[in-house]
């Protein structure tokens, strides 16, 4: 199973615009997708009558890793490929709108393995964060754009790259936020307005493990005060929870504060006042 994204005249020739009204919806149009990938073995848990969770679990044939990062996004199928498919169709579903209407009201969480693959696949869909991830970089890139006098020296910030990532993970034993993620590689560390962001990028002045006086047990460090507090995300069974917390390091006792905010809301308090 390979599966692509349709083209956009084909997209609106075939859409049904699919809404997920109940959870009966979502059980059912998964269990059609387990069907129609020649499942016998269909196992469905409904937690806590149907508000904790839905599991459905199958015996098909698996989704390759590659495929994973497509599955939820709209007109992304493996049952056609162009207009004339239509005609052959022998499935319940092959416009896949079902999967992207249910990640979009939902957190979403999907487990696969194929036959060839040595480990499990897993991928989680949070429709509405990566929404507000990606509104918040076009906002910050309009900034740097527009506004060049309250982001000097950018152009010298090196941004982090996969392996900066997965070293600073390995490092700390913990895997960091998406947003932060994104974040580091699409702008790097560094001076932002009036912000100073912590690197993971070795090469940057403001790589965060120079700061080695500022860190404290299963706390990673975002940002500083300037005043002996630091902005960290703290660990919680191997990762980085996308919540701030503010540590006072002005005494010889460390005093810990959550915050109400997540990375992108300090980022804009920060950096803007907002």
């Amino acid at each position: 199973m390979t599966i692509i994204k349709l083209d956009k005249n084909l997209a609106n020739q075939i859409a049904a615009w699919e809404v997920i009204e109940k959870p009966f919806s979502v059980v059912k149009e998964l269990v059609e997708n387990s069907i129609d990938a020649n499942a016998n073995n269909i196992k469905v848990e409904i937690v806590n009558g149907w508000i904790d969770e839905i599991i459905i679990t199958d015996n098909w044939t698996g989704i390759e890793k590659s495929d994973l990062e497509v599955i939820a996004e709209k007109y992304s199928t493996s049952k056609i490929k162009n207009l004339e498919d239509l005609y052959k169709v022998m499935t319940f579903g092959f416009r896949w709108e079902a999967m992207a209407s249910i990640s979009s009201v939902s957190k979403m969480q999907i487990i696969s393995k194929t036959k060839n693959s040595e480990s499990w696949h897993l991928l989680n869909i949070l429709w509405w964060e990566k929404e507000k991830i990606k509104e918040f970089m076009n906002f910050l890139e309009n900034e740097i754009e527009t506004k060049p006098n309250l982001f000097l020296f950018r152009d010298d910030e090196p941004k982090a790259t996969i392996e900066d990532i997965n070293n600073i993970e390995k490092i700390l034993s913990g895997k960091l936020p998406e947003s932060f993620i994104e974040f580091q590689m699409k702008f790097g560390g560094g001076t932002f307005a009036f912000a100073e962001i912590f690197s993971v990028c070795e090469k940057s002045d403001s790589y965060v493990l120079n700061y080695e006086n500022i860190f404290e047990k299963d706390f990673f460090p975002v940002s500083d005060d300037q005043c002996g507090g630091v902005y960290c995300f703290k660990k919680n069974n191997g990762k980085f929870e996308d919540k701030i917390y503010y540590l006072d390091l002005s005494n010889l006792e460390v005093i810990v504060e959550e915050t109400e905010f997540n990375f992108i809301q300090i980022f804009m308090k920060l950096a803007f006042n907002k």
